[in-house]
């Protein structure tokens, strides 16, 4: 068999022998190719068989680039088998390590340029872009690599730039959320006319703002979106308008809602005469395409509701959903944008968020649309149904509670098939409903289920427990406050197996006490003394405990809050068999003062309350001396 031999200098290299692998089933040829041996003047000799396939070559060159340096491979590559396909498919095998495809095709680059007059011998545009895809891909992608290895491409091989490649840094500009660098080689680019951008230029370039947190993003898009309009013959499209939409859906300027809704409209007008223009001319698109800019238009209204969703106005959010749900319905020959549950599902978000007396019903109502057969109204998923339960138990109408339970029962008898089985968070948002409700039997609601929770194989979190501390201490029962205290230290104790179980990590933030659990704790005292006035050294003793060790506590989620410090002074104000009782609700006003809470006019008249009944009992007391 005819070989080429290779000699190659070892470089501070104890013993060793290489051993050429193939993958899967060694080639015939591979098996009978000479291996890297130690010859007697301490070299190493890489041999290839002249006549083995490109594959063979690709696979030898592979483990060649294990065992020795970059240029030895490049090297020995160049001077036996080299061809623009070989090496194309090498680059492609290195995709997982771009730095090595980077130093290889470097290398190959400088023997290259050393022997110009082979023109047989070359790189092209297709060796550096795949380089620059292997930067792309990479995790953590970078793209000052891939602008430098542009660089490198023009001044060390003489390839001039072209839009793809370009496009390409753009992209990759984009993916690492830099978007001021992407806007810097767009500029570039167009200050020194290199090569003319396409629609796709201005796609990534509106992706890298769309991605940025930079508070100018908005701003930016909207520049280069009036460019496109006024200064190139490209329009833009649904992919473009959505990146604009997607800037000002994050920003926080004033009227971002107003601008979101008129960036839809255009970009709705413009796919439907686009639709209605193509079945005129009986031209059928692309599929992909036409499913892409669907898609584009349900996400851009998607980021019209959420924005109104943001400022609370969940009466712009429904009208614009319902407009869109009745446009749906006379486009018979069309129907190409179908409203979707997350559309429903960030309206119902909406009311849930707004300040509504009749939101609650106004999300009911929204919710039975969606349940009638209507092809037009996509049907609820549990998400919507618990949207919904929130509405109804943040409500303070007298029936919440039943009406939230009546929605969960209803939840139950549907098909499980549209996948509305409640979950952990439909059930605890009916325990709150009750926890909330004036009714006599509420605790004993809210305990029936948090039994339902337990039997369905659900871990209950804070969530539940605080529900049921509030339930129970707003009950008249006898044995309320032993009740409270025990799902308190269940939460406790929870959090302490825990904390011991995991060391080094942090509990999960759904069963850590928080001031909500503490002050609900405070809460069930201050009702239970109003009853057991006989308790009242203890209840104030315990809730003045519990405030200590909020005080005290370095987790900030336990700083005490305007409710608690109410909460603890209507305990004092209520333990009537408390003396003194002025003075320890000047005590609780001074650490206010010293952790800086704020003392709204409801703390100042608790307080004098407090003071009031110290001065009635001092009259009262020299009175009995006369």
């Amino acid at each position: 068999m005819l070989e080429n031999v290779f000699l190659l200098e070892k470089r501070n290299m104890s013993t060793v022998t290489h051993t050429i692998r193939t993958i899967k089933k060694p080639l015939p040829i591979i098996q009978h190719a000479d291996t890297c041996n130690k010859s007697d003047d301490d070299t190493m000799v890489l041999s290839l068989p002249l006549d083995s396939s490109a594959m063979d070559t690709v696979r030898i060159i592979e483990q060649k680039l294990k065992e020795c340096s970059a240029n030895e491979v490049a090297q020995f590559y160049f001077d036996n088998d080299y061809s623009n396909d070989t090496l194309l498919v090498i680059l492609k095998m290195l995709h997982d390590n771009p730095q090595s495809a980077e130093g290889f095709l470097k290398a190959i680059q400088e023997l290259v340029n050393e022997e110009r007059k082979s023109a047989e011998k070359t790189t092209t545009i297709d060796h550096y872009r795949q380089v620059m895809y292997a930067w792309h891909d990479y995790n953590p992608t970078s793209a000052k690599r891939t602008q430098l290895l542009l660089d490198y491409m023009e001044k060390h091989a003489g390839i001039k730039y072209e839009t793809q490649t370009c496009n390409l840094v753009l992209k990759t500009w984009a993916k690492k959320e830099n978007a001021e660098r992407a806007q810097a080689f767009f500029d570039q680019i167009i200050r020194n006319r290199v090569v003319p951008l396409d629609l796709d230029s201005y796609s990534y370039l509106l992706l890298a703002w769309s991605t940025s947190k930079s508070p100018l993003a908005p701003k930016q898009a909207d520049r280069i979106l009036l460019r496109m309009e006024r200064f190139t013959n490209y329009e833009p499209n649904s992919e473009c308008i959505l990146r604009v939409i997607e800037c000002w859906s994050k920003s926080r300027r004033k009227g971002a809602e107003t601008r979101i809704e008129s960036l839809f409209v255009t970009m709705k007008k413009q796919l439907t005469k686009s639709m209605i223009d193509n079945d005129r001319m009986s031209v059928s698109d692309d599929r992909n395409n036409n499913d892409g800019d669907v898609q584009n238009l349900q996400l851009a209204l998607l980021n019209v509701l959420q924005a109104y969703q943001k400022i609370r106005n969940a009466h712009r959010a429904e009208t614009i959903l319902l407009d869109f749900v009745d446009d749906y319905k006379n486009e018979i020959s069309h129907r190409p944008f179908p409203p979707t549950a997350e559309m429903f599902l960030s309206v119902l978000m909406a009311w849930k968020q707004s300040s509504s007396k009749n939101r609650a019903t106004r999300a009911e109502k929204l919710l039975r649309m969606m349940e009638d057969n209507d092809e037009a109204f996509p049907d609820p998923n549990v998400a919507c149904y618990t949207a919904v339960l929130t509405c109804i138990a943040s409500s303070k109408k007298q029936d919440a509670a039943k009406r939230a339970e009546t929605l969960l029962r209803h939840m139950y008898n549907n098909d499980n098939s549209k996948g509305t089985k409640p979950n952990m968070l439909s059930l605890t948002c009916v325990l709150i409903a009750w926890a909330r409700s004036n009714d006599l039997d509420a605790h004993l609601h809210a305990e029936r289920i948090f039994r339902e929770i337990q039997d369905l194989g659900m871990k209950p979190d804070r969530y539940v427990y605080s529900g049921l501390i509030t339930a129970w201490g707003r009950s008249n029962d006898k044995d309320s406050i032993s009740i409270v205290e025990n799902y308190f230290q269940r939460i406790k104790s929870f959090e302490e197996r825990e904390a011991l179980q995991n060391e080094n990590s942090k509990t999960s933030a759904s069963y850590n006490a928080t001031v909500v659990e503490y002050t609900a704790v405070i809460q069930a005292y201050a009702n239970y003394v109003s009853e057991n006035v006989d308790q009242s050294r203890e209840s104030v003793k315990r809730v003045k405990s519990l405030l200590d060790e909020m005080i005290e506590s370095k987790n900030e989620f336990l700083k005490p809050n305007t409710l608690t410090y109410a909460a603890v002074l209507k305990c004092i104000a209520a333990a009537r068999r408390l003396p003194n009782r002025g003075d320890e609700a000047d005590k609780i006003l001074q650490k206010m003062y010293v952790q800086r809470a704020d003392i709204t006019p409801y703390i100042i008249n608790l307080v004098k309350r407090c003071s009031g009944v110290r001065k009635e009992q001092r009259n009262g007391d020299t009175r009995i001396n006369e």
